[in-house]
């Protein structure tokens, strides 16, 4: 027999609030004391499933206790909330009152489930104050009380409207020892057994000598009338039956009747009579009966007679034109059959198809597939399924919040929410004060935290806010400081255009066009609208009606007219001009001041003239329309014979004078310190040039140092200059191999040797490929490298191509005079090698007056000697490291010669009295050296003993060998000394610490370790902090990099060679580097079609910088550091940084098909709805928002995804078709990067946006996207893509926070009121079954198409993501497509396979008829499934080993890429070796 063990089950053996350890009335089995403050003990759902499942039609108790006196409880309860909502009692209730000496059964009884209740004959067994053991056995019919071992008391009952209901309903709640909401059932006493039997006891369950429990005769009336009232009502005319337990209450004790326990005095002889005239009136009562009967026999038997005279003729009944036989059943529909019975037609709903009935649940009736929360419980989630409710707990999610509270009602409790005035805010809800719209407050825990507000732009021209709120509204349009209501004209500045405001966006359209008041008008290019002939002047044409001015003729206003010209002069309204010489400027018509006219010449206002005929001393000037002119004065001649020009005023010299000296026209001369340069005297100016050299016979001549002309005796290749014979590898080709020859370099390919090992490798840099080291027991080591046997210490290996050969040790011989056994060699020496002495073992030396040595087991420790101790009379000795004492004393006491003493209690102190040379005494102290335990494993270390100073290791040491010579171990008993192996002696040295750059509260020392470190770097400028491991430029100096290792700044200064350039070219100092380099001051580059000048850079990417140096371009890329994050994290990038950083490890939303939404948390779910809707948000913070717009593609009904709004701060990305994006509302070019928020770029046929919060979007470029949003969110989003909160099962959860019934009314809930972006109208979304509109060829034809998921090409990823769910979206998009079936099956696999990739998995499943991809090939690309997402082109073909693949994370995406051994430049696939030079580096 099965049972639940109550006590167990409710962890009262554990561990519950006013429950405690007691003993009870069996030896060695503890019992439990239970006071008021025990809460409302409720069985687990799980057992309360367990109890609906497995009963059989009975029900059992089981109970060891004992009730304390006077008091009165519930045993046992079980309730139902539904019934319990109508009546407010319970199912069932055993209740025992040590008070009134009563146990109580409440009950329902018979199908209408009417409440009822008994009293047990004799009382409580509880109600003395003494342990009991009872059982109760629950049937329909009968009852069954088991005490101790007394004869079982037996109740039964009659028909079944009196019968005991156990239909256990699926909201049960079990609830032990109180019944639940009545602070007053607790039952106070002792428990020792509590258990359920969904079986029933027929039996009881303990043994009884004597006693194998026949059960008695039941009571019955007769026999319980002793104990109660008659039992069944004095009016009554019948009772042949037995009572029923709805009957029992006539054996209840009413109030003031006496007690009859049982074996006390027999009934008085009153009561005798009473019962006589009962069964009296019984007899009399069935006499009655018996001639009712008989009369209704009579009536039975004329009836008979008369039908025997009639003709039978069965009837028939017609239904829809059919008759139909008595008797003949039909289906009218799947739900109903109808029958025909006496020429009628009945039909009924089918009994026999349990989705047709559908359910009743709490008065509430469902329809088959409903799902609701149960009214009576709010943490029950319940569907109806083919008649059934199933009902589940609700998990209540995990509050991330200090303060809870409970709400009436609901399941879960929930965070303390806010009050804001008069209004109550629950916890996580945001809203807007009235007195600042634009703030934007969220209740944390009890408390309002207010930030402003972020308005997202939904249209571009958006109008002011409303009053009372904050963001603008798309209802109006808001350009160039002005209002527009929609609908109303805007003013465009354009005469061929006219703008209107629609919806918060200004649209704009062709302005109509007047008619030409011409018989022939035409219409120019560039204009809008025709016109009139336009008329030419020279040769420039004017417009028709045109008033204008010809250039030749400035006094001319003329007019063009019907292409006919007509002018007329303006000279005579010309006005005086205020000056004595007034100018006519160009295109002027009237003199004015601004300009000047001398003697017919014009000149400007400020022009200083020699006027012609006035020789050439005469100076005017022009200022404000008048001349005035002086005759010009000659300055003193500075050589001896000046010569006179007549177009000159003054005399002039015809040499010219440099430095004082005199040289004469045409000269020549070289400057002083500088031979390589020659001047000539033209035209009284030094004209000096670089001295011109004769030519070479070489090809790379270089110029020594002191010579003007490059000779043949060096070569300059390069940038570089050798020497003549001099051979060196070519600097932009390692495998060749050049030599300088008489100034010109040749060059020829490095020959490589034959490997000698079958896998050879090639290096980065080298050129030769050479055999890779080897690996043994775990251990890499170079090729040619010698080391210790991992296997055999006697054993030297040398690894030779790639093997490993092991050979015996050659041991020498020994360097002491008492060597000692070793490991494999005889010559281990018992002392210590010190500076080229042997030291023997224990004993101590000075290697200098304050450094003391000591050997123990040839370990030779040295360290500082601390002085300690004072003396009255010090004496500083030389050679002597601390002063001496004159005397022995010390603290009092005397000390002879040769006697030592401790100082202190450390036992590691020391001091002894010693002579001097001159024979006085004095006292030494000092701290004693302990040996450093080199080779001891840390379990053997033993600490010292009492009186003992040093440590001591419980096995062997390790011996310093010569096979050990060099190495260097850590003393295990002190992690900052390190110990070396030196003239086999073991040396041991205590290290010092690096001074760090973080605070002290920051630094820690690691177990094991002997330096404190820190996790980070502070920068003294500007106190910048940088991870381990992260290194930098000095921003100051660009020659100093660092890096910072565990809080220890570490820096070095770039050298540089002196740099001398050649063939003109000149010094360059490139930005970001260290170094000059030479450059061709000409020399222009080329880059992704772009021209730069020399010495331009220009920045790449967020990681690369490139300058054109010499007409090539030298890139340089960031290096990150590895991302070390943890297994719940993984890398993210943001925008505008190079180098990844660690967030929680995302989760993915997938919107695919028509369309189909697989939740963060995993569930697929449909809806087909056209507008715009929220498809995953920040609904905490309000971080990030992400709506997507849906469109029917012309078939209603269904949906495919259009495009997808995202907001991150204050910026808004539109993805659109075929790869469009607009960045708040502007058409962007990609990649596109906004500080700090976003960065979007293109990955082959796929838009990734990126963001500094670390939330991804990848948009197809047309219906397919993904949106993987950081473990930082988890539980804050809503939207169509979940709650992200670990539990599938609630993600269609509406705006309001229920869940929703149908999958159209989740979508709905979530629709943007704005529309669907487009301006048309939009519909909701609506529950349909394309398949079954399409019918069942289409149906049938989809499930063919859509088995290749479950096909070979798709079965390994079978395991990771289950095919089922994706299998039925492909069949409901392909019923729902129509012509367009292919796309939408390609969409379906797509989506499947970019789930496989996620998982790690990448699936060829494409074939030439399966879903093929073309590409480019002319250009030579191909298409593949898992590219890389960072492809490889020609401006990173040479970056560093992992420089890319740091930063470059995304996972694979299917598209064209370049095949292997190409790389992508300008849109084509190229062999490396045709890209255009790129030299790159490293930052």
């Amino acid at each position: 027999m099965v049972v639940i063990d109550l006590l167990e089950a409710l962890n009262v053996t554990r561990s519950v609030r006013g429950v405690s350890r007691a003993a009870g009335p069996e030896p060695g089995v503890p019992a439990w004391k239970f006071r008021q403050r025990v809460p409302h003990l409720t069985l687990p759902w799980d057992y309360a499933v367990y109890l609906l499942a497995s009963s059989q039609g009975a029900l059992g108790f089981h109970f060891v206790a004992r009730q304390s006196r006077g008091s009165a409880g519930t045993l046992i309860s079980l309730v139902s909330p539904a019934a319990a909502a109508r009546d407010g009692r319970p199912l069932l209730q055993l209740a025992s009152s040590a008070r009134a000496n009563q146990l109580r059964l409440d009950y329902r009884a018979g199908p209408g489930m009417e409440p009822a209740s008994l009293l047990f004959p004799g009382g409580s067994p509880l109600a003395r104050g003494r342990w009991a053991r009872l059982a109760l056995d629950l049937q329909p019919h009968r009852l069954a009380l088991f005490v101790d071992c007394h004869p079982a008391v037996l109740l039964e009952g009659g028909g079944p409207g009196d019968a005991l209901s156990l239909l256990l309903p699926l909201d049960l709640q079990v609830t032990f020892a109180s019944l639940p909401g009545d602070a007053a059932s607790k039952f106070l006493g002792y428990w020792q057994t509590a258990e359920i039997s969904p079986s029933g006891f027929p039996r009881r369950p303990w043994h009884c000598e004597n006693l194998a429990d026949p059960f008695p005769v039941p009571h019955t009336l007769v026999e319980e009338g002793d104990l109660a009232e008659p039992p069944f009502d004095q009016g009554s005319p019948l009772a042949p039956e037995p009572p029923a337990l709805a009957d029992i209450r006539n054996y209840q004790q009413q109030p003031g009747e006496p007690e009859f326990p049982p074996g006390v005095a027999q009934p008085q002889p009153g009561a005798l009579e009473e019962r006589v005239q009962q069964l009296e009136e019984l007899v009399d009562g069935f006499g009655a009966a018996l001639d009712e009967v008989k009369a209704q026999n009579s009536e039975l038997l004329a009836r008979v007679k008369s039908l025997e005279s009639c003709e039978c003729r069965r009837p028939v009944c017609v239904w829809a034109g059919t008759q139909r036989e008595d008797g003949a059943s039909w289906d009218k529909d799947d739900c109903t059959t109808c029958v025909c019975l006496q020429g009628a037609a009945r039909c009924s709903a089918r009994q026999d198809r349990p989705q047709c009935l559908g359910c009743e649940y709490d008065g509430q009736r469902y329809q088959d597939g409903d799902a609701f929360l149960a009214t009576s419980n709010p943490c029950m989630n319940c569907s109806c399924l083919e008649g059934n409710v199933q009902c589940f707990r609700l998990v209540c999610p995990q509050l991330h919040c200090a303060t809870q509270e409970e709400v009436p009602g609901a399941c879960c409790p929930r965070c303390q929410g806010c009050v804001d005035g008069a209004a109550r805010r629950e916890h996580g809800e945001e809203w807007a004060p009235r007195a600042d719209p634009c703030q934007s407050c969220r209740c944390l825990e009890g408390r309002a935290v207010c930030r402003k507000r972020q308005c997202a732009r939904l249209c571009r021209h958006p109008a002011s806010p409303r009053p009372g709120t904050c963001c603008p509204v798309c209802d109006g349009c808001s350009l160039d400081g002005r209002e527009f209501a929609s609908g109303e004209p805007v003013p465009s500045g354009e005469p061929c255009t006219q703008c209107a405001c629609v919806s918060g966006n200004v649209l704009c359209k062709p302005t109509g066009c007047p008619a030409a008041p011409c018989p022939e008008p035409v219409r120019r290019p560039g204009e809008c609208c025709p016109r009139c002939q336009d008329c030419l002047s020279g040769t420039q044409p004017v417009p028709d009606g045109a008033v204008f001015t010809p250039p030749q003729e400035p006094c001319l206003r003329c007019r063009c007219q019907a292409g006919e010209v007509s002018c007329e002069r303006l000279e005579q309204s010309c006005p005086p001009a205020p000056c004595s010489h007034p100018g006519t400027a160009p295109g002027q018509c009237c003199p004015a001041c601004h300009t000047c006219e001398y003697e017919g010449r014009p000149y400007r206002h400020g022009e200083t003239f020699t006027p012609p005929g006035h020789g050439p001393c005469a100076r005017c000037t022009c200022s404000a329309g008048h001349v005035r002119c002086q005759e010009e004065g000659c300055p003193p001649v500075p050589c001896a014979q000046p010569i006179r020009d007549p177009q000159r005023c003054c005399p002039i010299c015809k040499v010219c004078v440099v430095a004082g000296e005199e040289f004469e026209e045409g000269a020549q001369w070289e400057p002083d310190g500088d031979p390589c340069t020659t001047c000539t005297c033209l035209a009284r100016e030094p004209v000096c040039g670089a001295l011109p050299c004769p030519p070479v016979a070489c090809q790379h001549p270089a110029r020594r140092s002191g010579d003007c002309c490059p000779t043949c005796a060096q070569c300059a290749y390069h940038q570089h200059v050798y020497a003549n014979g001099q051979p060196f590898a070519d600097p932009h080709s390692p495998c060749q191999r050049c030599q300088c020859t008489d100034g010109t370099v040749q060059c020829s390919p490095v020959a490589c040797p034959p490997p000698s090992c079958p896998r050879p490798e090639r290096q980065p840099g080298q050129c030769c490929p050479t055999c890779p080291g080897c690996s043994m027991e775990g251990v890499t080591v170079a090729a040619g490298e010698r080391f210790p046997s991992p296997r055999d210490p006697c054993q030297l290996c040398v690894c030779t191509a790639g093997d490993v050969s092991c050979s015996a040790r050659d041991c020498p011989g020994a360097l002491c005079a008492r060597p000692l056994p070793g490991s494999c060699c005889q010559n281990n020496c018992n002392g210590c090698m010190y500076d080229g002495e042997e030291h023997a073992n224990g004993t101590s030396w000075f290697s200098s007056p304050c450094v003391s040595c000591l050997c123990i087991h040839g370990i030779a420790t040295c360290a500082q000697i601390r002085c300690l101790g004072s003396c009255l009379r010090p004496v500083q000795v030389p050679g002597e490291c601390c002063p001496l004492c004159a005397d022995c004393m010390f603290e009092g006491r005397p000390y002879s010669p040769g006697e030592s003493f401790q100082p202190s209690l450390d036992p590691c102190e020391i001091c002894t009295c010693e002579l001097l040379a001159a024979g006085g005494p004095h006292v030494r102290c000092y701290r004693r050296q302990c040996p450093s335990l080199v080779g001891c494993p840390r379990s053997q270390l033993q600490p010292p003993g009492p009186h003992h100073c040093c440590p001591t290791c419980a096995q062997a040491l390790s011996n310093c060998t010569a096979e050990l010579a060099g190495n260097e171990l850590q003393a295990a008993d002190d992690p900052c000394s390190t110990c070396q192996c030196k003239d086999l002696t073991w040396v041991c040295v205590r290290q010092g610490c690096p001074q760090l750059s973080c605070p002290l509260t920051e630094q820690f020392t690691a177990q094991g370790a002997c330096c404190p470190v820190c996790d980070e770097c502070v920068i003294e400028t500007g106190g910048r902090r940088v991870s381990d491991g992260e290194s930098w430029t000095d921003s100051e100096d660009d020659c100093i990099s660092c890096t910072c290792n565990r809080g220890h700044v570490e820096c070095h200064i770039a050298e540089c060679e002196p740099v001398e350039c050649q063939g003109g070219l000149r010094r360059v100092r490139m930005p970001g580097s260290c170094c000059y380099e030479c450059q061709d001051p000409d020399g222009c580059c080329s880059y992704q079609g772009q021209r730069y000048q020399a010495s331009e850079h220009w920045q790449v990417d967020t990681c690369t910088t490139c300058t054109c140096v010499s007409g090539e371009v030298h890139c340089r890329s960031q290096r990150c550091p590895t991302a070390a994050c943890a297994a719940d994290e993984t890398p993210a990038l943001t925008p505008g940084m190079c180098c990844p950083h660690c967030l929680p490890r995302p989760a993915t939303c997938l919107a695919f098909g028509d369309p189909h939404y697989r939740t963060f948390d995993g569930r697929l779910l449909h809806f087909q709805g056209t507008c715009t809707y929220v498809l995953a948000q920040d609904c905490r913070g309000g971080d990030f928002s992400i709506h997507v717009t849906n469109d029917d593609r012309g078939r209603p009904g269904v949906a495919w995804t259009k495009e997808v709004t995202v907001q991150v701060g204050d910026a808004v990305v539109q993805l659109l078709q075929d790869w469009l994006v607009r960045v708040d509302g502007q058409v962007v070019t990609l990649p596109f990067l906004k500080e700090p928020h976003l960065y979007v770029e293109r990955q082959t046929n796929t838009v990734l946006l990126n963001t500094n919060i670390g939330v991804k979007v990848l948009w197809s470029g047309r219906s397919q996207l993904e949106v993987s949003v950081p473990g930082t969110y988890k539980g804050h989003t809503c939207g169509l893509c979940g709650d992200f909160n670990g539990h599938p099962q609630d993600d269609a959860r509406l705006r309001s926070g229920q869940l929703a019934r149908a999958e159209a009314a989740f979508g709905n809930s979530w629709r943007v009121p704005s529309g669907n972006g487009t301006g048309g109208p939009c519909a909701d979304g609506r529950d349909v079954d394309p398949c079954k509109e399409a019918g069942y060829r289409a149906r049938k034809e989809a499930n063919a198409r859509c088995k290749v998921l479950k096909s070979g090409a798709f079965e390994p990823c079978h395991p990771l993501v289950p095919p089922e769910p994706f299998f039925a979206a492909c069949v409901y998009d392909l019923c729902a497509c129509g012509a367009g079936a292919d796309q939408c099956l390609c969409d379906a696999l797509e989506a499947y396979a970019a789930l496989c990739r996620r998982a790690g998995l990448a699936l060829r499943w494409r074939s030439p008829t399966l879903c093929a991809v073309g590409c480019p090939q002319d250009r030579g690309y191909v298409f593949d499934e898992c590219g890389p997402p960072c492809p490889k082109t020609c401006y990173n073909k040479d970056a560093p080993l992992g420089a890319i693949e740091s930063r470059c994370f995304t996972p694979c995406v299917p598209g064209c890429q370049c095949p292997a051994g190409r790389v992508e430049h300008e849109a084509h696939c190229i062999l490396p070796e045709a890209c255009p030079r790129v030299v790159y580096g490293s930052l």
